[in-house]
C-alpha cells in the first residue's frame, strides 16, 4: 500500500522528538564497549527505543485507543501485540498499525524485522509523483528513518544503520539529534573522525546554554570522540565545560577519569571515577565506574 504524503499531511499530534533516552540520570552517553582503563561510553541504551519509537498518536479517537492498546501489550505480551497489530493492519489501520507492529517486533526480539518494517513505512511515506511533502510529513519521515537506523544498529547491521540516518539527515538537516544518532553509530564502528564531524555540527545547531542537558550530552559525546582521536586537550576542555555547569554529571565524571587514564594520571582517574560513584552508586554508569576502578586496582597489583 502506498500512503504518499496524504496520510500525514495534517498530523496535529506530530511533536518534536524527545531527546535520546539514556541509562543515566542526566543525558545521553555512549555505553562502554570494553571494560578497561580507556573504556568509552559508546552507544545509547536500548531503553531509549521505546520512547523514541512512540512518535505520536493516530488520526482519530478510535485509532488512538487501538494504538494505546497495542502499546500497552508490548512488554507484557509482545506475541499478542504482533498479532494485534497485524490484524489491525489488515483492517486498514495504516500508519498507526504498522508503526505499532514495528514496536511489537522489536519487543519480540525481531530487531532487524522491526527495522525493515520502519524502513518500508518510510518508503511508503515518500511523496507520490507530482506531489510535494508537507513540512510535518518530511519531519515525520525523517524520524521514522532515524528509528529504523537505531534498530538496524541494535540488530548488528551498522551499514544499514548509517544509510538510514544519512537519509534522515538529508530530509531534516536542521535536527541536531539525527546527527548525534549517526555519530553514536559511527563511534561504534570506530569511525571517530566521522563521529566528531557530526557532533561538531550538532553542537553548532544547539542553543549555547550550558544549563541544557542536551548540549552537555552532545559535548560529552564529542569529548569521547576527541579522546579516541588522541586530541586530549580539546577533550578535556569539553569535559571541564560540562562539569563547570553540572559538577555532578556522572557521565562527564567518568569520561574525565578516562581522560586522566589516557594521559597517565592514575590518581586523577581514580578520583574522577570515585566521584562518579558518589553521585549514584546504582545503575549502568555506576557499574562502569566500578568496573574501571576494579581494573585500575588489578593493574596496580600486577606491577
Amino acid at each position: 500500500m502506498m500512503f504518499g504524503s496524504r496520510i500525514v499531511n495534517s498530523l496535529p499530534w506530530l511533536n518534536q522528538k524527545p531527546f535520546l533516552i539514556l541509562a543515566i540520570s542526566s543525558g545521553l552517553i555512549f555505553c562502554h564497549m570494553a571494560k578497561d582503563l580507556t573504556a568509552a561510553p559508546l552507544s545509547g541504551s536500548t531503553v531509549r527505543i521505546d520512547r523514541q519509537l512512540e512518535v505520536g498518536l493516530p488520526f482519530d479517537p478510535e485509532s488512538e485507543a487501538r494504538y494505546r492498546a497495542c502499546l500497552a501489550a508490548l512488554k507484557p505480551d509482545p506475541v499478542f501485540a504482533v498479532e494485534y497489530a497485524r490484524g489491525w493492519q489488515e483492517e486498514g489501520g495504516g500508519f498507526a498499525a504498522i508503526h505499532c507492529l514495528a514496536l511489537a517486533l522489536y519487543h519480540q526480539g525481531h530487531i532487524i524485522a522491526a527495522a525493515s518494517t520502519l524502513h518500508n513505512l518510510a518508503q511508503d511515506m515518500s511523496p507520490l509523483e507530482g506531489e510535494t511533502s508537507s513540512k510535518s510529513t518530511v519531519k515525520l519521515r525523517s524520524l521514522i528513518l532515524d528509528q529504523a537506523g537505531v534498530l538496524y544498529d541494535l540488530g548488528g547491521d551498522g551499514g544499514s544503520a548509517v544509510t538510514e540516518l544519512t537519509r534522515a539527515i538529508k530530509l531534516n538537516s536542521d535536527d541536531p539529534e539525527l546527527l548525534i544518532d549517526r555519530a553514536i553509530i559511527l563511534g561504534k564502528q570506530s569511525n571517530w573522525r566521522g563521529a566528531l564531524s557530526d557532533l561538531d555540527l550538532a553542537v553548532q545547531k544547539m542553543p549555547r546554554n550550558l544549563a541544557s542537558p542536551s548540549l552537555n550530552d552532545a559535548l560529552l559525546l564529542r569529548a569521547t570522540a576527541l579522546r579516541h582521536l588522541g586530541e586530549f586537550a580539546a577533550a578535556r576542555q569539553g569535559i571541564d565545560q560540562i562539569l563547570s555547569a553540572s559538577p555532578q554529571h556522572q557521565g562527564a565524571l567518568i569520561e574525565s577519569g578516562n581522560l586522566f587514564s589516557a594521559t597517565g594520571n592514575v590518581n586523577g582517574a581514580r578520583r574522577a571515577w570515585l566521584a562518579a560513584l558518589a553521585v549514584q552508586d546504582q545503575g549502568e554508569m555506576a557499574e562502569l565506574a566500578r568496573s574501571l576502578l576494579q581494573t585500575l586496582e588489578l593493574n596496580r597489583s600486577k606491577k
